[in-house]
């Protein structure tokens, strides 16, 4: 999910970017769950070096499907640069390129990174 203008909590002041899981055939009401590493990214058409990157590691589960950054980079980034991008624009062209490197670790303990506080 890309956020432009950011969530409510950032109110246009930066850009939003979440990984959401979503499981295909299970009933509903079902649990799951399933731990991720990930790294989104937001990078310049026309240089590659030109980006942000962010890691992060989450276990998504129907109570939290998706995981991200809130405030992943601001809109002065997008369109002018800033320090993080060496002053260079991500956008060119109208666009950017959106990646996601996403790599799903066995659990096989079933309690990875699980959030014991309900």
């Amino acid at each position: 999910m890309l956020l432009p203008k950011g969530t409510p909590e950032v109110k246009g002041r930066a850009v939003s970017i979440f990984l959401k899981a979503q499981p295909i055939g299970l009933p509903d009401g079902q649990e799951w769950h399933v731990c991720a590493r990930l790294q989104l990214s937001m990078a310049s058409v026309q240089d590659a070096s030109v980006a942000v990157r962010k890691h992060t590691q989450h276990r998504y589960e129907a109570s939290e499907p998706d995981w991200g950054f809130t405030q992943f980079v601001t809109p002065r980034c997008l369109t002018r640069g800033d320090s993080s991008t060496g002053n260079k624009p991500l956008v060119s062209d109208n666009a950017v390129n959106v990646q996601v490197k996403l790599q799903i670790i066995k659990d096989s303990t079933g309690m990875l990174w699980h959030n014991f506080v309900k």
